[in-house]
């Protein structure tokens, strides 16, 4: 038996439903079809330094736009921001200095870590 609901585009489902069930897998509410989908896509905590390679690949996507939209966004700020928040590190103040990059950045911060751990 296929599922019948009704899509957006105005369409059937069509997909095989659930044994005992009238719908499929992603259309059913019960609990078994939820139970399946929490199975096949579990939802996990992500560490610190996952979160951080995120921020970074996302930061690099950002920084391939335009200057002047950049500039606007505000994107990269918020970026950065993110991962020293993540870090538990405080923003470096720009108080007139050449701006680091971010690989500086990251190389200091990597510095500091080794330099504590010693």
């Amino acid at each position: 038996m296929r599922c019948k609901t009704k899509k957006q585009n105005g369409k059937r489902c069509k997909v095989s439903v659930l044994k005992g069930e009238n719908k499929c897998l992603f259309h059913s509410n019960s609990k078994r079809a939820k139970e399946i989908r929490e199975k096949r896509n579990p939802k996990r905590i992500l560490d610190n330094s996952e979160l951080i390679v995120i921020l970074q690949k996302e930061l690099k996507r950002v920084r391939k736009k335009k200057g002047d939209e950049i500039a606007r966004s505000g994107e990269i700020r918020k970026l950065v921001e993110l991962i020293y928040e993540i870090r538990g590190e405080k923003p470096p103040a720009n108080d007139g200095k050449k701006s680091l990059t971010f690989a500086e950045r990251v190389d200091r911060a990597q510095q500091r870590k080794q330099n504590e751990s010693s």
